[in-house]
């Protein structure tokens, strides 16, 4: 029906338009025509027919936009929210009947069966998409092109819609180091590891301090504070860090108890919750209505013990660019912040302080083994108990330049012979008890200060020390 009635408005439109043209086509004879009475007449005739089936169009199109602007105010009328109605009262007769189980299937991954079986339950000939081809051109043509489309749908399916955004918090703590609270930096330092009576001894140093305020010219009585780190003190930003190791502790306990979530470089990479320099503090999370108040309470409860006060004046948040704006707008609200697009603005760390922490790091990391074949057997750091200095090439053999040219890469094992012939005996045996995983894995680089390999502030602290 809807062809037919096509065919006839397109007949209609045709008629008219040859009309127009054989009207027009008189009418210019007309004129060129010497003038007469029946010259006259039918001039005036063919040009009132011209000026009715112009008028016709005209009229046409005008009542055609008049009924467009109407259907679409109908329509936008209808699909627009009405009143708001107060429903808590309502809800409160519905009980949960989807529980976590539930939820995990729903929110599982998509898979091939999946879509194949949705589009069987498509109508034939229902819901033609945008290039024209009904369901049943799929459902007949799925052996040919089934894999491609379901893997584009798939592409969409798992990746965009279950990605999150993230965010990334910049904080600013208000007189930091004038906050910190002592009893919370010894209880730290108890917990990590240090004397008693060594902590207890440096905590009666730090707190056998007393200040005055000099007013035009004028020195003030003493009074002694009750918490604060001296300004200009070379051990004021040891004790710091130390105390942000509350904030540490408090990341790595969301992260492992599944409340927070990192972000990560890469697949494979571990997850970067929080990053600490200076006085500066980054800390990462997913940007949801779970990851804002989380993050908040973690905020709360490190002020509430450490003394530490966030200067939310100062505090920015920046999200990745997949982030819905709705997630946006709650994030900013829960926190209580502003958000910027120019992370480079206020995430640009001082140089100083980046040069420091790259040369501590460089000096601190070591190499894993896994194929050997990104470590140079001379110039980096890979055998345990030589890390203060490179191996010395103790022998003529060029040949020898990576790792991976000391294993033998079918049984995995250390080519003893050749280790033995090219390193003195005490080095040679720290080589052989290396481990070799029969897994072929890459390299990667590990923090030597912790069995784990993951950084922590009380092994760089420890580690500073023994250096210095």
């Amino acid at each position: 029906m809807r062809k037919g009635l096509n065919r006839w408005a397109n007949q209609i439109r045709h008629s008219r338009k040859i009309k127009k043209e054989r009207l027009t086509a008189r009418l210019v004879e007309l004129l060129e025509s010497d003038r007469d009475d029946e010259n006259l007449a039918e001039l005036i005739y063919t040009k009132i027919q011209l000026n009715f089936e112009i008028e016709k169009d005209e009229r046409e199109t005008k009542e055609i936009h008049e009924m467009e602007a109407i259907a679409r105010s109908y329509y936008q009328n209808l699909f627009s929210t009405g009143r708001w109605g107060n429903y808590e009262h309502l809800l409160t007769g519905i009980d949960r009947c989807i529980f976590e189980e539930d939820n995990s299937r729903l929110t599982a991954r998509y898979t091939k069966e999946e879509i194949q079986e949705a589009l069987s339950e498509l109508g034939p000939t229902k819901a033609p998409g945008e290039d024209g081809f009904s369901a049943l051109f799929y459902q007949k043509c799925w052996s040919i092109f089934g894999e491609d489309v379901s893997s584009f749908c798939l592409k969409h399916l798992n990746e965009e819609d279950g990605e999150k955004g993230y965010m990334v918090v910049k904080l600013d703590m208000s007189k930091a180091y004038d906050r910190v609270e002592w009893n919370f930096i010894a209880a730290i330092m108890k917990r990590m590891g240090f004397n008693s009576g060594w902590v207890e001894s440096l905590m009666k140093y730090v707190s056998t301090v007393s200040y005055s305020v000099v007013f035009n010219g004028h020195i003030g009585e003493n009074f002694q504070p009750t918490r604060g780190l001296r300004q200009g003190d070379p051990l004021s930003p040891f004790l710091f860090l130390i105390c942000r190791e509350g904030l540490s502790s408090l990341m790595r306990l969301a992260i492992q108890g599944n409340i927070l979530r990192g972000v990560k470089a890469s697949r494979s990479g571990p997850q970067v919750s929080h990053l600490l320099f200076a006085d500066d503090s980054i800390l990462f999370g997913e940007a949801t209505e779970r990851g804002a108040p989380s993050l908040k309470q973690i905020l709360i409860e490190y002020e509430n013990c450490s003394g530490q006060c966030v200067n939310y004046d100062k505090y920015i948040v920046f999200f990745s660019t997949n982030t819905q704006e709705g997630d946006k707008a709650v994030v900013s609200r829960v926190l209580g912040v502003r958000s910027s697009n120019n992370p480079e603005r206020y995430l640009g760390l001082p140089n100083m302080s980046v040069l420091a922490a790259k040369g501590i790091l460089e000096k601190g990391l070591c190499w894993r083994i896994g194929t050997g074949g990104h470590i140079s057997v001379w110039d980096d750091l890979w055998i345990p108990g030589t890390e203060n200095d490179r191996l010395q090439n103790e022998t003529t053999n060029e040949d020898i330049k990576l790792v991976s040219d000391l294993i033998d890469a079918n049984n995995r094992k250390w080519k003893t012979g050749l280790v033995l012939s090219t390193f003195n005996k005490d080095t040679a045996k720290k080589i052989l008890q290396i481990p070799l995983s029969e897994t072929i894995y890459e390299d990667f680089q590990a923090w030597r200060g912790e069995p784990s390999g993951e950084h922590s502030v009380r092994s760089l602290l420890l580690q500073t020390i023994t250096r210095n």
